[in-house]
């Protein structure tokens, strides 16, 4: 897809960018320990199709590489670095341990 995307209009700088995350996946994929077959399975997404987007064949629609993302239980910032300064939102159970502290807090008070 490389040279298709050069023709299509497409910066070496997007083309690049494109091939790391296209490479990410395949990265998160394999360290899960899924197979093309069981990431199919896992996320509802065809084997076929995540195989093409690792590979840099095929570019998904941001709305179904979200679908993808969530259905592997990833978020965009699993893929893609954060921009700087970003601060990344807490975790379901950093939430929790923050809100046990306000309440343990108020229950001193």
């Amino acid at each position: 897809m490389t040279d298709q995307m050069l023709d299509r209009g497409y910066t070496p700088s997007v083309t690049a960018q494109v091939k790391r995350v296209a490479t990410r996946l395949r990265l998160l994929r394999t360290l899960e320990g899924l197979s093309l077959r069981a990431a199919a399975e896992k996320s509802g997404t065809p084997a076929v199709v995540i195989g093409a987007y690792e590979r840099s064949e095929r570019l998904p629609t941001l709305g179904t590489l979200f679908t993808y993302l969530d259905g592997m239980g990833w978020t965009i910032w699993d893929v893609l670095p954060p921009p700087p300064g970003y601060e990344r939102s807490l975790t379901n159970t950093e939430r929790a341990e923050v809100l046990e502290a306000v309440a343990a807090d108020l229950r001193a008070w």
